[in-house]
């Protein structure tokens, strides 16, 4: 229950927290990451870290500590088990340190094969219209489905490499209980029945739980990339405060009674490595005045409504 508490904490003050910097975030944010790649930080990874965690570190926890307590008095029982839980032990480091990366790369091409999805779907919902008229369906379609297709590959890689660790800690597990009871034949005359009988009920669970413990391991590990994305968002680059100290002379003194625009000097730039799409601008528009903005493409002209829209932060 504290396991479940914790992570519904945790999982609502980071979504709060991304919630508010994605609302806030700057136009630019936006114009560099597609609809698909944020709909997923909201879906797919809120999910992940939201449902399934919790409930597989539950399970691993009592697994691993299942498999760790019969480990341990099959050990005490008898002490000679301590060779070969040792060999086995470094052989399964060996198996999840070559599995794990394999299998945390195929979650992030899953991750990253998932957002063209979402992107598709968008696009041919907003353009359904223009997509018909220029008999384009085809083509869009064709490239859904290979998103899709690139998005089951990645999922199924990703699942053929925790089959191929299962498989391999499965044998481990078998090849240590044929150990056990190797000994236990061994020492048939030296300990009694009934310590050898329990030994051999409690290694019984070590075959299924053990193995099922460490994949689930690898999975969450695998799910953390989800919060490590989700939490990435917690530090976007937001826009100005909504709410500034000089407001409260609009309080005291009353707002404007004329419509007056001033622009003294300014510069905008969209990104910092490009250059200004505004540089030195200066003019003011008093009230009543009609204006309209002439130039030719690229001149700045919706730039001027970008700034005035506070859009775009001023340089």
């Amino acid at each position: 229950m504290f396991m479940f508490k914790a992570t519904l904490a945790s999982i609502t003050n980071l979504l709060k927290k991304v919630t508010e910097n994605v609302l806030r975030a700057k136009i630019v944010f936006f114009d560099a990451n597609p609809v698909g790649r944020i709909l997923t930080r909201f879906s797919k990874d809120v999910v992940m870290f939201d449902m399934m965690f919790p409930m597989q570190s539950l399970m691993f926890l009592n697994g691993i500590f299942r498999s760790i307590s019969v480990v341990i008095t099959v050990c005490v029982i008898n002490p000679y088990v301590l060779i070969p839980a040792l060999f086995l032990g470094v052989l399964m480091f060996f198996i999840m340190k070559v599995g794990m990366g394999p299998m945390a790369d195929g979650q992030i091409m899953d991750s990253l094969e998932r957002e063209p999805i979402h992107n598709t779907f968008s696009m041919m919902i907003n353009g359904l219209v223009s997509c018909r008229v220029a008999e384009k369906m085809p083509y869009f379609k064709l490239d859904f489905m290979n998103s899709v297709y690139r998005s089951s590959n990645s999922m199924f890689c990703c699942n053929s490499v925790s089959s191929w660790i299962g498989l391999r800690l499965d044998l481990l597990c078998t090849t240590f209980t044929s150990s056990v009871c190797w000994f236990c034949i061994i020492m048939k005359g030296k300990v009694e029945i009934k310590i050898l009988i329990v030994t051999l009920q409690l290694i019984s669970d070590l075959i299924a739980w053990f193995s099922y413990s460490v994949r689930l391991y690898a999975e969450l590990s695998n799910q953390m990339t989800s919060s490590q994305r989700m939490f990435d968002y917690t530090s976007l680059e937001i826009e100005d405060e909504l709410k500034k100290p000089t407001d409260k002379e609009l309080k005291t003194n009353g707002w404007p009674t004329q419509g007056v625009i001033e622009y003294k000097a300014t510069t905008m730039r969209y990104r910092e490595q490009l250059p200004p799409a505004i540089k030195d601008l200066t003019f003011r528009i008093e009230a009543g005045m009609k204006v309209g903005i002439v130039g030719r493409t690229g001149s700045g002209k919706s730039s001027i409504l970008q700034t005035l829209f506070r859009l775009v932060d001023l340089s």
